[in-house]
């Protein structure tokens, strides 16, 4: 794998959905690293250190609001940008997300050019 390639982590617990993204990102010039659930998160920024992270919101046992405020409770990982995902939400509650401390909002379906655009904008 091409160390040059920055690390996008993918929280996401539809195994479709994340076959998707991983195919993107790959495609995009990114190295996708999956988690299905969010458990461990914060150790996994830790060790991995992602120069972004997609967040699927609604995940089977914790929000993706949740799993937001894990991450930015720790200083080393409070910057790191996360974008929320999520196919339940129209587009006018964005400003919900954001006021939540997201960096971005995508909705699924998501564009491939958007959400490469979104990626490579938070990592640069």
């Amino acid at each position: 794998m091409d160390d040059t390639r920055k690390t996008v982590l993918v929280v996401e617990d539809n195994a479709l959905n994340m076959k998707l993204f991983e195919q993107i990102l790959r495609q995009g010039g990114f190295n996708p690293l999956a988690s299905l659930d969010g458990s461990g998160l914060v150790d996994l920024v830790r060790t991995a250190r992602p120069s972004c992270i997609l967040m699927d919101i609604q995940l089977p046992h914790i929000s993706g609001f949740d799993l937001l405020k894990q991450v930015r409770s720790q200083d080393d990982l409070r910057t790191t940008p996360v974008v929320a995902v999520t196919a339940f939400a129209p587009g006018h509650d964005r400003n919900r997300f954001l006021d939540a401390g997201f960096d971005a909002f995508l909705a699924k379906p998501v564009s491939v050019r958007v959400l490469l655009s979104t990626v490579g904008q938070l990592s640069a």
